[in-house]
């Protein structure tokens, strides 16, 4: 079994979803083996972050590396982030 949570890049919980929910809830099924994939969509920099128009992410790419910085370490190498751009053609940062 392959438990995967997928969330919006303006889900409020976007940091702490992969704890909260992936791991403590759904990667936990005898099945999982305490693994999941933690699954982002990206629209875009001029989109919010997490409830905030103020941020500093301007590709999937910066995203993705912050969400996984801010894994907890017991979760490291359970938990793969995998954030999908699917941004407008024109959102490529210069």
């Amino acid at each position: 079994m392959l438990a995967i949570e997928g969330k919006g890049q303006w889900h409020r919980d976007l940091f702490g979803a992969a704890a909260t929910q992936l791991a403590d809830r759904y990667a936990m099924h005898p099945d999982a083996d305490e693994q999941g994939i933690y699954f982002v969509l990206w629209y875009g920099s001029e989109e919010v972050v997490a409830g905030s128009s103020r941020h500093e992410y301007r590709s999937a790419a910066d995203l993705q590396a912050a969400i996984e910085a801010q894994l907890p370490d017991d979760l490291r190498g359970r938990i793969d982030v995998y954030v999908l751009d699917v941004s407008p053609a024109n959102d490529i940062p210069a």
